[in-house]
């Protein structure tokens, strides 16, 4: 459940620095293929980045879990393991009062924007079903009634009867489209309002859209115009008005464009040190990728402080007094062969061989291994924190690296680094 809430806060503050980010440095350039590219990928990274893990800043947490002695002798030994019984004091966790009403008014909002998603993509739909079709300079095209204006989605051009073919402003407005057409503009606008509705209440999304819609006809107006600006700008002020808002489309002339369309078709071209904008791309999707990692190894710790907690553990012993005895529930452990890292200590008792060097010399001690158990479940970062000679040294080493893969600790559903010490006596008895 931490882990949604942080995806939704680090998804949705992300929108909203591409938002920003695109309006103060982007919007006034004519460098439109760029900066729809900058646009789309950037709302995908939004989406994504939150989800990466990264193993770069990523670190095992500081405490370390202390794996049960090992005992290795000339003689075959296992010790015994006694379990006690153990009485856990905690209090219940607290309960959110507002979390239903959380997912009702989230789940509700989606369900209500993609109910809308579908009565828009449906009524273009029927549009086509409606309405004559034909194929006409490589473009098919759906003729309907008089009072629409000419728009494209998904390959099929929507104009308005009586079509003209010989009609100058009739190829305008079919140019127009042919352009929306091959670039694929609509699959921007469907990948966008799938994104509205996931963050329907993000007013960043709906700027994003207005500034895709926007480019798109920067884009196409670009290219047209280049012959001859003034009558291109003719056309768009003679264009019929009156798409529909439900139609997701590109209309050759939307009045809430028009004048944004016109600035820009009399703006000047790009300088060249608009180009240095462009590099400032760079460094926003790092700060992406470093602020989601940085939050998750900060949201583990937090996690692991709010929940470290004492616990008294009263062990009756014979012949003693209870004993209280201190530990840390807040630390979860990664996982040996599913049975728990005693399983580990079993194991190496198993694949532990006393050295011969080390039994001729009469060597013998505890040797203390530290090792982490990464992400993956791999084994890395094995040294010797306390030794006792070069090859009782060399074989724990040697064993704890051959060590299978572990299921990596689990932090609020999220794998994290875990670092674990483990001591192993060497005795000759």
């Amino acid at each position: 459940m931490a882990e949604f809430f942080r995806y939704l806060l680090l998804a949705n503050t992300f929108l909203v620095i591409l938002s920003l980010f695109f309006r103060l440095l982007l919007i006034r350039e004519k460098w439109f293929q760029f900066n729809r590219i900058i646009l789309m990928t950037g709302v995908m990274a939004a989406l994504l980045v939150p989800i990466i893990q990264l193993d770069l800043l990523s670190r095992p947490d500081h405490a370390l879990i202390v794996i049960p002695e090992v005992v290795a002798s000339l003689q075959s030994f296992k010790p015994d393991i006694v379990l006690q019984e153990v009485q856990i004091y905690g209090t219940a966790p607290k309960v959110f009062p507002w979390l239903n009403l959380f997912w009702f008014s989230f789940i509700g909002g989606i369900g209500l924007m993609a109910l809308l998603f579908t009565f828009k993509i449906t009524k273009i739909k029927q549009l086509q079903r409606q309405n004559p079709m034909k194929w006409y300079q490589n473009l098919y095209i759906s003729l309907l009634p008089a009072g629409w204006s000419t728009f494209s989605f998904l390959g099929t051009v929507y104009y308005p009867q009586p079509f003209t073919r010989d009609s100058e402003h009739t190829q305008f407005q079919l140019n127009h489209e042919r352009i929306h057409i091959r670039q694929r503009h609509s699959w921007d606008i469907l990948f966008i309002e799938v994104v509205k509705i996931l963050f329907f209440y993000n007013p960043a999304v709906y700027t994003l859209k207005k500034q895709v819609e926007l480019t798109h006809e920067f884009i196409v107006d670009d290219i047209i115009a280049k012959p001859n600006k003034k009558a291109y700008a003719e056309n768009l002020l003679s264009a019929v008005f009156g798409v529909p808002e439900l139609a997701m489309s590109h209309g050759f002339s939307k009045d809430s464009l028009l004048k944004r369309r016109f600035i820009m078709l009399q703006h000047e071209s790009p300088r060249v040190y608009s180009s240095i904008k462009y590099f400032m791309v760079l460094p926003l999707l790092i700060s992406f990728f470093g602020l989601s990692a940085n939050t998750t190894v900060l949201a583990h710790d937090k996690v692991r402080d709010q929940q470290a907690s004492e616990v008294e553990i009263t062990t009756q012993e014979k012949d003693t007094k209870n004993t209280a005895v201190l530990i840390d529930l807040a630390l979860p452990e990664p996982s040996f062969k599913k049975q728990g890292i005693e399983a580990f200590q079993l194991w190496v008792e198993h694949q532990i061989v006393y050295p011969d060097e080390a039994k001729k010399l009469g060597e013998s001690g505890t040797v203390n291994a530290e090792f982490v158990v990464n992400r993956q479940g791999k084994v890395s970062d094995v040294e010797i924190s306390h030794g006792v000679s070069e090859s009782l040294d060399q074989e724990v080493i040697r064993v704890i690296k051959s060590s299978p893969d572990w299921a990596p600790a689990m932090q609020n559903g999220v794998p994290i680094a875990r670092k674990l010490s483990i001591p192993i006596e060497f005795g000759i008895k």
